[in-house]
C-alpha cells in the first residue's frame, strides 16, 4: 500500500471516529446527511431567497406546506414517524420551526406521558397523521413556569358528568401556546381541578377546541392569534379564553390520576411526571443550540478566511486574512470551544432524559430530579451564551453580516426568544441553587450522595486557607 493510500485511509478512519464521537452512531450521521440531501433538493422544503420578502401569513402558509411535505418524506424514507427528532431533522429549514413543532414537541409527549392507555390509543394515530392538530396550553397572561399558580378552573358537574372550564379573569387567559392561534383542533390545557368547592391542584386535560370541518371555535371558547412578535416570525401563537366550556369527565389525562363520576379522586403513581414535557423542550433547545452555533461559526470562519484587511505584516505587501488576527481568534476560538462543550452537555442530558423515561415505567424519579437541577442551569446559561456568541462572531463579518443573505439576522432573531421561553434565566438558576442546597443538607446529615452532585460529598473535607499577614 502506498503512502498516499495509507494517509487516505487514516484520514477516512479519523473522520469516522470523529463522526462517531459527535453523533454517537454513524447511522445517525448518515441519517443527517440523507435528510440534508432531501432538504436541499426538495422544492417545497428547500429555502428560497424570496422568503425574505414574505408577509407573516405567507411565511406561515409556507411553514405548513413544509410540514405536510415533511410528513410525506418521513413515510417515503421509512423513518420512524413517532420520533420527534426525525420531524426536526427533515423539517428544520431556513431557521424557521415546523408549523407543527409544538404539536409534536409538547402536545404529543404530554398525551404519551400523562394519558391512560385508552387515551393514547384514542389520539395517537390521528395526531401522527394530522387528522387532528394539537397545542399545549399551559402559560397564562398572569403565570407561566409557576404551574401550581395557574388560574384556569375545571369544576366537576356531577349532574352532567362533565368538567366546566372557566377563565375567571383576564390574567388567566391562555397566552402564547404554539399552534393555537389559527391551526389547532385540539388542546392539552392545564387547569385547577375543583370538586365540591375543594381545589385538588392543577392537572392536565385534553379536549377538542375547534370544529374539524369548519374550524370554528367550539361554544364557550374565544380563540385568536396574538399577532406579530420578535423571533419565530412564522410561528402560529395564540390565546384562549374559557367561558363555561364543557368537556367530558374523560378529558382529564388519567394515567396517574382518575376522577370518578361521584367526584372521588384516586392517584396511581406520581403526577410530577407532568413536568417531564418541559424538560424535553429544554434538552431539545440545548441540542439545537450547538447545532446552530457551529453553523454560524462555519459562516464566520469561511468569511474571515477569505476576506483580507490591511497590510500589517512587516516586510510583506500582502493583506492579512481577518482570521489571522489575534483579535479575531479571541472571538472565534472561545465560541468554537463552547459549541463543542454545548454539544457534549446536550448529548449527556439527552441520555439522562431517556433514562428518566425508562424509570417512569417503574415509578422511579431519581433521574428526573437530577435532570431538572442540571437542565435548569444549563438551559439558562447556554441560551444566553449562544446568543452572545452569535453577536460576537457576526461582528467579524462586518456590514456583510447585516445582510439578510448572510443568514445572521435570521439566526439571531430566531434564537433570541429561547433565552426567555421555557424558563427565564433567573428562575432557572434559582431552581438549580435550590437543588444544590438540598444536597448540602443531606451531606450535613451524613447521607451518601450519588450521581452528578456526588462531588459535594467532599465538602466536609475542605479546609479554609491559612491566612497570614503576608498574604
Amino acid at each position: 500500500m502506498s503512502v498516499i493510500e495509507q494517509n487516505f485511509n487514516q484520514n477516512i478512519s479519523e473522520k469516522e471516529e470523529l463522526r462517531t464521537i459527535i453523533f454517537g452512531d454513524l447511522k445517525v450521521y448518515k441519517t443527517l446527511r440523507e435528510s440534508h440531501k432531501v432538504m436541499v433538493k426538495d422544492p417545497v422544503i428547500r429555502f428560497h431567497l424570496s422568503e425574505y420578502d414574505m408577509t407573516r401569513e405567507e411565511a406561515l402558509e409556507k411553514s405548513i406546506q413544509r410540514t405536510v411535505r415533511t410528513k410525506e418524506l418521513i413515510k417515503e424514507k421509512g423513518f420512524d414517524q413517532t420520533n420527534y427528532t426525525n420531524h426536526h431533522l427533515l423539517g428544520f429549514s431556513g431557521n424557521q420551526m415546523l408549523a407543527t413543532s409544538l404539536h409534536h414537541g409538547m402536545f404529543e409527549p404530554t398525551i404519551r406521558t400523562l394519558g391512560s392507555k385508552e387515551q393514547v390509543e384514542e389520539y395517537l394515530d390521528d395526531l401522527l397523521n394530522y387528522r387532528i392538530l394539537g397545542c399545549y396550553a399551559q402559560t397564562e397572561i398572569g403565570h407561566g413556569s409557576d404551574v401550581q399558580r395557574l388560574q384556569t378552573q375545571a369544576v366537576l358537574d356531577e349532574t352532567t358528568d362533565e368538567f366546566v372550564i372557566n377563565t375567571p379573569d383576564i390574567k388567566a387567559a391562555k397566552f402564547w401556546p404554539g399552534e393555537l392561534g389559527k391551526m389547532a383542533t385540539h388542546a392539552v390545557f392545564h387547569a385547577k381541578l375543583i370538586i365540591k368547592d375543594e381545589v385538588y391542584g392543577v392537572h392536565a386535560f385534553i379536549a377538542k377546541i375547534r370544529d374539524t370541518e369548519t374550524h370554528v371555535p367550539l361554544r364557550g371558547l374565544e380563540i385568536g392569534d396574538i399577532g406579530p412578535k420578535y423571533g419565530y416570525f412564522s410561528k402560529d401563537n395564540g390565546y384562549m379564553i374559557f367561558n363555561k366550556f364543557r368537556v367530558p369527565r374523560a378529558a382529564l389525562l388519567s394515567k396517574y390520576i382518575n376522577c370518578s363520576k361521584e367526584g372521588i379522586l384516586s392517584i396511581q403513581g406520581d403526577p410530577k411526571v407532568a413536568y417531564s414535557t418541559m424538560m424535553l423542550i429544554r434538552v431539545t433547545l440545548l441540542n439545537l443550540g450547538w447545532d446552530m452555533l457551529l453553523k454560524s461559526l462555519l459562516l464566520t470562519i469561511k468569511y474571515t478566511s477569505n476576506r483580507t484587511q490591511f497590510k500589517s505584516l512587516p516586510g510583506s505587501s500582502e493583506e492579512r486574512k481577518i482570521i489571522d488576527y489575534q483579535a479575531s481568534r479571541l472571538r472565534i476560538v472561545p465560541c468554537l470551544a463552547f459549541g463543542y462543550a454545548n454539544m457534549f452537555v446536550g448529548k449527556r442530558l439527552f441520555k439522562m432524559l431517556k433514562k428518566m423515561e425508562l424509570e417512569f415505567k417503574d415509578e422511579k424519579f431519581y433521574t428526573m430530579k437530577e435532570l431538572h437541577a442540571l437542565g435548569s442551569a444549563m438551559k439558562a446559561h447556554y441560551m444566553q451564551e449562544i446568543l452572545d456568541c452569535f453577536f460576537s462572531v457576526r461582528e467579524l463579518t462586518g456590514a456583510n453580516g447585516l445582510s439578510m443573505f448572510s443568514n445572521f439576522p435570521q439566526i439571531i432573531e430566531f434564537w433570541s426568544p429561547n433565552v426567555t421561553l421555557e424558563g427565564d434565566a433567573m428562575v432557572m438558576y434559582q431552581q438549580t441553587g435550590k437543588a444544590i442546597f438540598k444536597v448540602l443538607k443531606k451531606v450535613h446529615r451524613g447521607d451518601k450522595i450519588f450521581g452528578t452532585f456526588a462531588y459535594l460529598q467532599e465538602i466536609n473535607n475542605f479546609q479554609k486557607p491559612l491566612l497570614t499577614d503576608n498574604v
